[in-house]
């Protein structure tokens, strides 16, 4: 806590001297943390404790008066969906003056280019794109951005229509100067990337731009004391002493001593994370994996019947309804990526479980040590693990992925 107070006042002063005086002033926000969730409608998934996304992100840009950086796999509007006020809510914060940086990962940007063209089309909007293939053979895929330097969402969250409506999702708002400071550096290395830089002066360019050394940061508000360490992939493009989610996870799953309850929208077998799951099903430790029948490929079904059949390792499969006014494509299903461990501490990203997300893909995400957050996780996760639209995998049973698109290209 105190290396948090000690940072804040610096940087407040920082920006305060450095951005035009017709700006006005940072008001002081005490650090906190909170979950955000979305539900897909007609769905019993909601938990009232836990604020929806729409609303939250409203919030969040509204309240930007300095800087607003958004790194995202792809963004998609639909015109009177849920995500329209939030567009809305950019383009009006670049109206009065904040500095706008849309990020965006350029394997989507044709697939999708309507809102990023409107937005890039907006006075004081930046927009680039990122061809991470083309630098690391993955995609940027993570899904976050940061206001003001000092708030911050990350989560599993696309901004995309359907996710605020029709996908159950889990992401996390907080306010703290030396996180927000470790997403800033990692946005300015990419954005870096995305202006044609190698990856030596992508590093050189955003060394300036951090507050953060590395070490756990803890905030204390309302609810409790929570600890977290922000962690990113890949490996070989972070900044030097940065967290790799490809290490803290494995050492999280070590540290378990009771559970291990992970939900992701689809598992593939990789040596680094399967080692060490099948390692704490052996000592004892009860596992529950649950995942989205649209990830149900014959590789995929071979390694979740593996761990099916692995005693103290429980795998369910999720389906969700059709949304009663029609198929929407790319929509209904569990999206959450996060892990609980035991009673107290958890990690939540935007990686699905594959090699090629934490090894050559852009993702972020947090580790947490934190009672209060760890009791609406594994609320959250009762949810959908007791609820109505899960089944317990049959190994016997040979399963069809579930349709996602309906042919249109929608």
């Amino acid at each position: 806590m105190m290396a948090v107070l000690r940072v804040f006042p610096i940087l407040l002063l920082l920006f305060t001297g450095t951005c035009r005086q017709e700006k006005p002033p940072l008001v002081d926000v005490a650090p906190s943390i909170q979950l955000v969730e979305s539900v897909p409608l007609e769905t019993d998934l909601d938990d009232p404790t836990i604020p929806n996304t729409s609303g939250v992100w409203v919030e969040m840009i509204r309240d930007a008066v300095r800087s607003l950086d958004i790194a995202q796999f792809y963004i998609a509007n639909r015109e009177g969906e849920a995500l329209e006020p939030v567009i809305d809510e950019i383009i009006r914060a670049a109206q009065r003056g904040v500095v706008v940086r849309v990020l965006a990962e350029k394997k989507f940007s044709t697939v999708y280019p309507e809102t990023l063209e409107r937005l890039d089309g907006t006075d004081g909007i930046d927009v680039r794109i990122l061809d991470l293939k083309q630098v690391d053979g993955g995609v940027l895929h993570a899904k976050y951005f940061i206001v003001d330097g000092r708030s911050l969402f990350v989560g599993s969250q696309n901004m995309d229509w359907r996710a605020l409506s029709h996908i159950n999702e889990l992401g996390v708002r907080l306010t703290s100067v030396p996180v927000a400071a470790a997403f800033t550096r990692v946005f300015d290395y990419d954005w870096a990337l995305a202006g044609g830089a190698s990856p030596d002066d992508a590093e050189n360019s955003s060394a300036g731009s951090t507050a953060y050394d590395g070490s756990p940061v803890e905030i204390n508000d309302a609810v409790g004391k929570h600890m977290i360490v922000p962690v990113f992939s890949p490996r070989h493009l972070l900044p030097e002493g940065y967290g790799w989610d490809g290490d803290a996870i494995p050492a999280l799953i070590r540290s378990a001593e009771d559970s291990l309850k992970l939900q992701v929208l689809s598992y593939s077998a990789f040596e680094e994370f399967d080692a060490e799951l099948f390692a704490a099903a052996q000592r004892g430790v009860r596992i529950s994996l649950l995942v989205s029948d649209w990830s149900l490929s014959p590789k995929r079904q071979e390694a979740l019947k593996r761990m099916q059949r692995t005693e103290n390792i429980t795998v369910k499969i999720s389906s969700i309804p059709e949304y009663s006014n029609g198929f929407i494509s790319f929509a209904r299903v569990e999206h959450c990526k996060y892990l609980l461990a035991d009673a107290e501490r958890a990690w939540i990203g935007t990686s699905n479980w594959s090699r090629d997300y934490f090894f050559s893909s852009r993702n972020a995400g947090l580790m947490l040590h934190s009672p209060a957050l760890a009791a609406a996780l594994h609320r959250k996760y009762a949810r959908s693990w007791d609820g109505p639209y899960v089944s317990v995998m049959d190994t016997a049973t040979t399963y069809t992925p579930r349709k996602r698109d309906d042919g249109s290209g929608n």
